[in-house]
């Protein structure tokens, strides 16, 4: 029975699964088409490879990198940088090694970083302030939202009408997109040449010493897919070519922070061969330490004669034999004292005279065993001890 119902079961699943393929043949219909899935290769990543490939295919040499060249990775002096959609922030000693690049007869072609209140104390981009600009919302505009009272058009409307403008370069015009909503505010009065329409400027030329700036509100329109659009192929190679003889474009296609190891090989590289000199003599000094322990050599066990005779060496080294000689003169007393109680109230010499009787010695010699405070002779010494010790003995 339940085999039965499995195989009911089963082919009532296979007439559904057959019964709705049926019904889908007549309706479903197959037909290709593209889809676009987006850049492939190094376009995935390099948002400008258009515009390099446009310019090496002028004869133009161009080359993209990421981050900012600094130190010694900084380009020839009649050079261009190309800078477009900038993200970051960059340091102000980097804006700093940028503008003397400049000052040496580089060219650097550039948007602002992000626009700012037309009435700020500080311009934040030091790029701006280093050139006296400031990139600015358009008046009526107010940060990204609509003034209120202010806009009197439709937003699209004026987007289309102000987005473009005219640039002239070398008396011919090109008609480039940099935007309608921000604008660039020239501070100091310093720009050569201003491009701009009904909302405000758009581009700003700075010349510095033998150098230029072309400062932007917006380079988006070198991108993979706009460079094709109005005159933007045309505007980028008619900036950049013919700046100077044999000179390359360098397109910076992806801000970054320098890494430790490039800032390292830029800016202290005397100081980490300074180290690796010194980790070598070190590891050089330590060389002979290396390898298995050598034990320490098995040293005899000394008699009791070697011990007295050295302590009997540094004694005289150190201070002359005095304690030695004043414990065997303490001693030699004690002895005499114990043997004849009724000499301890004799004088010096009576005392050498008595003993002299007793021991057979001289009296003379006895004195200067007993009495003398310093014997610098050894033989002396020697002999002073030889003397105590017959007095010991023989009372």
């Amino acid at each position: 029975m339940r085999w039965a119902r499995l195989s009911i079961l089963a082919g009532t699943l296979i007439a559904a699964a057959g019964l709705l393929a049926w019904a889908l043949r007549g309706r479903l219909e197959w037909s290709e088409r593209e889809v676009w899935t987006g850049y492939s290769g190094e376009a995935r990543y390099n948002d400008f490879l258009a515009c390099q490939r446009l310019l090496e295919r002028m004869g133009q040499r161009a080359s993209s990198i990421r981050g900012l060249p600094a130190g010694k990775r900084m380009p020839a002096r009649n050079d261009v940088v190309l800078l477009p959609v900038r993200r970051e922030r960059i340091t102000p000693g980097q804006a700093e090694a940028l503008m003397g690049w400049v000052a040496r007869g580089g060219l650097l072609v550039t948007e602002g970083l992000t626009a700012e209140s037309r009435e700020a104390a500080v311009t934040q981009d030091p790029v701006c302030r280093a050139v006296g600009a400031r990139l600015a919302w358009v008046p009526e505009w107010n940060g990204g939202g609509l003034a209120p009272g202010k806009m009197t058009v439709d937003p699209k409307a004026f987007d289309e009408a102000n987005r473009n403008v005219q640039v002239v370069i070398d008396g011919r015009g090109y008609t480039v997109r940099m935007g309608a909503w921000r604008q660039l505010l020239d501070l100091g009065g310093r720009a050569v040449r201003s491009a701009g329409n009904a909302s405000g400027t758009k581009l700003l030329q700075y010349d510095l010493g033998r150098g230029r700036v072309v400062l932007c509100t917006d380079l988006s329109c070198l991108a993979n897919g706009n460079l094709a659009e109005a005159d933007h192929a045309g505007f980028v190679s008619a900036l950049v070519q013919g700046w100077g003889p044999g000179n390359r474009v360098w397109i910076v296609y992806r801000e970054e922070a320098p890494s430790l190891r490039r800032w390292l090989g830029d800016h202290a590289w005397r100081v980490l061969g300074a180290l690796a000199a010194l980790l070598a003599a070190g590891l050089w000094n330590a060389a002979p330490r290396f390898g298995p322990l050598v034990p320490d050599p098995h040293e005899p066990r000394r008699s009791l004669l070697e011990h007295l005779a050295a302590c009997g060496r540094f004694q005289w080294a150190r201070r002359g034999g005095l304690p030695l000689l004043a414990a065997a003169r303490q001693a030699a007393l004690a002895r005499v004292h114990r043997a004849h109680p009724s000499w301890g109230h004799l004088d010096s010499g009576a005392l050498c005279d008595r003993l002299a009787g007793v021991t057979g010695l001289a009296a003379e010699n006895i004195d200067r065993a007993l009495h003398q405070e310093s014997i610098p002779d050894p033989r002396e010494f020697t002999e002073a001890i030889r003397i105590l010790d017959l007095i010991r003995k023989r009372t």
